[in-house]
């Protein structure tokens, strides 16, 4: 492709980002997948046709970071805007593109794999700022509040975080007092810090005081329905309890194996069926009373819940979840739940019928226990919150009136300097970009020295990839 072609594609890309009149909301995160970037594709959803929405992410290949490359996408239905430039060298170029597209108002979901400089766009544009804290990173360098066995902590203050950190570093800023520090003064700039629970919204006024915390539920385009219990198991019969999605040791595996070996030590009639995959391979049948049923694409786990049916869908979490999205999947279910007394979980189900809170931290012969109890119709649940519904509500207020962008440049809507940061980086691509393109740029610019997986490979080897990815491309 030219650099004509470039220029006119980049030129008309553009200006169809600053059309129209609509804000431009810049949205800051890291480049995983999961509940964070759902939430920024739900808000992008709901902005759409009312504001334009620009995702900026570190730029990942092979599952790593491209040296200091970003990637940022126009972020709604239909559309297949994407660029690609070194954070560093470009950053100026960078910075006259979101002034040329009217961006408004930036919205950081994440900083983790950035380093402190991503804080200082407000301030180079000229606009307001929105945080949400979709967990503690802010608070916790390790991200979850957690020991080193995947517990809750219990934030029983600086000391215990500073032994932590000792024994498994994670803080890149040094003490955790000036971790803390550099993210009070960050959160406390900020025109909102959204937290998606009153319960995140508390445990962050106890650390941020001066931060503008507003509690705000994440918009879901499907609400939750009231369950729809199937009659209990009769003699003889097992309690089939269903565990969802990916489970690591702070969601809970080592607890879930451990209620399933006892079960079956004990000989009670209790089911375990994991719909999701561990982060280690855990003791199924015949050692336990376990089947894992291995990964599954969202969309496939309502079927995936009516196949196995469940009586009840358990969350064994150790560690305050801030939100649950597998809990808003299995709220959809009209199953019956039971959830820890940790986070986010006994407020999403207070007032709904048929769901139970249990001691975050019970053992699991005592876990056991209550299934028993549940099973035989006598199981007790802890008090559940009164329910509290969030004043703020993103379709109505997540747009209202703010200060005026930073003016446009008057002139072509794509600078030259900005062509040239990207021709000089060979990514300004689209979605319909073949993934060889995107490999022989990223290996042929070397940028991948780091990457394990081109480490323990020979360049026979990757020149075989690339071949392959050639055919596929032609």
């Amino acid at each position: 492709m030219g650099e004509k072609t470039d220029l006119v594609r980049l030129a008309a890309d553009t200006a169809g980002l600053a059309q129209g009149g609509l804000p431009v909301v810049l949205a800051v995160s890291h480049s995983d997948v999961g509940g964070s970037r759902r939430h920024i594709d739900d808000l992008a959803r709901l902005l759409h046709g009312h504001a334009r929405h620009l995702l900026m992410t570190p730029y990942v290949i092979l599952g790593h970071a491209v040296g200091n490359m970003v990637a940022v996408t126009w972020n709604q239905p239909g559309e297949s805007f994407d660029l690609v430039l070194d954070y560093k060298t470009d950053y100026r170029s960078l910075l006259e593109f979101f002034r040329i597209v009217g961006v408004s108002r930036i919205h950081y979901h994440h900083l983790l794999g950035w380093d402190a400089s991503v804080r200082d766009l407000p301030r180079e544009l000229d606009v307001p700022y929105d945080f949400t804290a979709h967990d503690y990173y802010s608070l916790c360098p390790r991200i979850h509040l957690m020991t080193p066995d995947g517990g809750y902590c219990g934030e029983e203050g600086g000391g215990q975080c500073r032994r932590c950190l000792e024994d498994h570093p994670a803080a890149k800023d040094g003490s955790i007092e000036t971790w803390r520090a550099n993210s009070a003064a960050f959160l406390g700039r900020a025109e909102r810090v959204f937290a998606p629970s009153f319960d995140v919204a508390g445990r962050l006024r106890r650390h941020f005081p001066d931060a503008n915390i507003v509690t705000a539920w994440h918009p879901e385009p499907t609400p939750p329905q009231n369950p729809l219990p199937k009659p209990l198991p009769e003699a003889g019969r097992p309690l089939v309890i269903a565990v969802l999605g990916a489970m690591s040791r702070h969601k809970g595996a080592d607890t879930l194996e451990a209620c399933a070996r006892d079960a079956k030590k004990r000989g009670l009639p209790l089911s375990f069926e994991l719909i999701g995959h561990a982060y280690r391979r855990l003791s199924v049948r015949p050692r336990s009373t376990l089947t894992v049923h291995g990964r599954y694409r969202e969309q496939e786990l309502q079927g995936l819940l009516r196949t196995v049916s469940p009586h009840i869908v358990w969350f064994p979490a150790r560690i305050p979840e801030t939100y649950s999205y597998t809990l808003s999947e299995t709220l959809r279910s009209a199953l019956p739940v039971v959830v820890p007394s940790l986070g986010a979980f006994p407020e999403r189900i207070a007032d709904r019928p048929e769901s139970y809170v249990v001691p975050w931290d019970m053992r699991p012969e005592d876990i056991n226990d209550w299934f028993m109890a549940y099973r035989e119709g006598r199981a007790r649940s802890l008090e559940k919150p009164a329910g509290r519904t969030p004043s703020f509500s993103y379709p109505s207020d997540y747009l209202r009136p703010a200060p005026s962008p930073a003016a446009r440049k008057t002139g072509p809507p794509a600078p030259e300097e900005l062509l040239r940061a990207a021709r000089r980086n060979r990514a300004y691509v689209d979605r319909k970009t073949t993934v060889f393109r995107i490999l022989f740029y990223a290996v042929g610019k070397r940028l991948l020295r780091s990457s394990r997986q081109v480490a323990k490979h020979s360049w026979k080897a990757a020149r075989g990839l690339l071949g392959r990815f050639r055919r596929q491309a032609s």
